[in-house]
């Protein structure tokens, strides 16, 4: 049996620790009528009855490529009219407020680069000489079509929905330095200030462009976090303080919000 779907959401996870779940926040208010286990899956994928695809990535690039390979080559999933998003979190610079969205207009990969001791106060990054260029843009009518309903909608704030760069990777950083040589990066492949990082949507990107479907493709993420220090903490206290993780609730719940006016939107 082919399964055909509207729509596939891409969460990073179910459960993790005391985080509330970016899978649950979609499947609790949705009708679940099937769970399709695929070899090449850590998870199910969850259908509902009105042909929403949901299944978990795994946290981090090579999980989330994964997945989506597996999902664009298994011939029991039919993604050939399908609106592919990733709705979840995201770190975010200071100039947003915690619970902003965003919706990615490039996704730049923050480890295409090679790292040297400078043994001054210089950048000690380059582009690496050796990969393929580290950003994908992403389909500006898609990006158009959400900001328009979120212009037109009564349930988000205009001024707290954002479109602009996403920076992914596998490092887990936080701290004002790192935050500046993440900036030159995003510099080096023309793009302005980056609103947002995280560690899943160039990896799910990659996946879909071997699959000629990144077309398809939209990425929503609430900010949960700042990238750095607001305050005089320093970045590991920061990090590691019991506040840090505050703001994940609001921040994937904003992020559904969005998602829905968009899937109502595709579905009608």
């Amino acid at each position: 049996m082919v399964n055909s779907l509207r729509t596939l959401i891409l969460p990073a996870f179910d459960t993790l620790e005391s985080l509330p779940s970016e899978y649950a926040a979609w499947t609790d208010q949705l009708s679940v009528v099937e769970h399709l286990s695929l070899r090449g899956l850590d998870h199910s994928l969850a259908i509902t009855d009105r042909s929403i695809g949901i299944v978990p990535t795994g946290i981090g690039k090579s999980n989330a490529a994964t997945t989506v390979a597996t999902l664009c080559a298994n011939p029991a999933v039919d993604l050939d009219d399908t609106l592919i998003m990733t709705v979840g979190v995201a770190g975010g610079r200071p100039s947003l407020s915690i619970g902003d969205v965003v919706v990615s207009s490039a996704v730049v990969d923050w480890d295409r680069k090679c790292r040297y001791d400078s043994g001054d106060d210089s950048i000690p990054l380059k582009i690496n000489p050796y990969t393929e260029a580290g950003v994908f843009e992403l389909n500006e009518n898609l990006i158009r079509v959400t900001d328009r309903l979120v212009s037109e909608s009564d349930s988000c704030h205009t001024e707290s929905v954002h479109i602009g760069t996403n920076v992914c990777g596998d490092e887990l950083w936080h701290g004002a330095e790192t935050a500046h040589h993440v900036q030159w990066l995003v510099e080096q492949h023309g793009l302005d200030s980056y609103l947002i990082t995280e560690m899943e949507d160039f990896g799910t990107a990659t996946g879909l462009e071997r699959h000629n479907r990144l077309s398809q493709y939209l990425s929503i993420r609430g900010i949960s976090n700042f990238d750095r220090p607001i305050d005089e903490t320093s970045a590991s206290e920061n990090m590691f303080s019991d506040g840090f993780e505050a703001g994940f609730q609001i921040a994937i719940s904003n992020a559904v919000s969005v998602a829905q006016l968009v899937i109502a939107d595709y579905n009608t």
